[in-house]
């Protein structure tokens, strides 16, 4: 019996299958002849009854199998990607809002302590900074519940608007603070005006020529009016503030812009009231020398 000679066969086979998956345009049909020419020889040569199992060359079935592994390990890459970007956005969400909520844990210590608060301007502003911190705790819990990149789109517009409402309250309550201060210094001012036209009274029925202190006092009042009404105006805005709405910061920057005004009022009248004591005090210095 003769060997059977197989590397034709193989060589044929490739060149098919060259022919058949690359697309390759000649005809095949003398390859395909050339094939049978060779079985049929190969088993007449070996003395074999010609019943063979036609070859089926089928990898691009193989290559398809593993492109969908492929595909199905990249979407579970893909997943685990997604899963711990959540987790981090989580936790760096986390993360600010507690500091968020430490700095309004200060702040209502800095509330109670604030001069220029009255009792009932410190209750509100440490309700509104309770109320801010319970919305923060509450989104923080909408957080925890996202699944999804939507999910955190969804909720970009809640925090924007927890975070407006937060900087509001926070300039809301520094404005009236502010504001008085300011009243409380004026009236210091004014606690002084008093005590030099009482000496202006005492010097007057003395028969001294206080003119230059008078004209300094009546400066002192008219910049101090001017003054009182600013800060006033201004600490009425400020307590029109609704944190959280546009408003708001119409009412904070109008304020602001009117505090600018009353501060160089504040201004002219505490020189035109350092004059007059200075004056007095000349006044006085020169009544004493003529006593003796």
């Amino acid at each position: 019996m003769k060997k059977i000679t197989v590397l034709p066969l193989t060589v044929l086979a490739f060149s098919l299958f060259t022919t058949s998956v690359l697309g390759y345009e000649f005809n095949t049909d003398n390859l395909k002849d050339k094939v049978n020419d060779v079985v049929e020889e190969q088993l007449q040569n070996a003395q074999i009854s010609p019943s063979i199992t036609p070859i089926k060359i089928t990898p691009m079935v193989s290559i398809a199998k593993d492109m969908e592994s492929i595909k199905d390990q990249i979407k579970d890459q893909i997943k685990d990607a997604v899963d711990d970007l959540l987790n981090q956005a989580k936790t760096r969400f986390e993360e600010q809002f507690d500091r968020i909520i430490a700095r309004l844990e200060q702040t209502k210590d800095r509330v109670n302590n604030a001069t220029g608060l009255t009792d009932e301007e410190k209750a509100a502003a440490i309700a509104d900074i309770d109320g801010i911190i319970a919305d923060i705790n509450a989104f923080k819990d909408k957080v925890e519940a996202a699944q999804t990149r939507e999910d955190f789109k969804a909720l970009v517009g809640e925090a924007k608007s927890i975070w407006k409402k937060a900087v509001q309250v926070h300039k809301k309550y520094v404005g009236l603070n502010v504001t008085g201060r300011f009243l409380n210094h004026v009236a210091k001012m004014e606690e002084v005006q008093s005590k030099v036209e009482a000496k202006l009274g005492e010097l007057e029925e003395k028969g001294v020529d206080v003119t230059e202190v008078r004209k300094a006092i009546d400066g002192f009042k008219v910049a101090l009016e001017l003054a009182k009404r600013d800060v006033q105006d201004a600490r009425d805005l400020f307590k029109a503030m609704v944190p959280g709405t546009d408003a708001a910061d119409e009412n904070f920057q109008q304020a602001v812009s009117i505090l600018k005004n009353a501060k160089e009022e504040l201004y002219d009248a505490g020189m035109n009231l350092r004059d007059a004591v200075l004056a007095l005090r000349d006044e006085v210095k020169d009544l004493e020398a003529q006593d003796q």
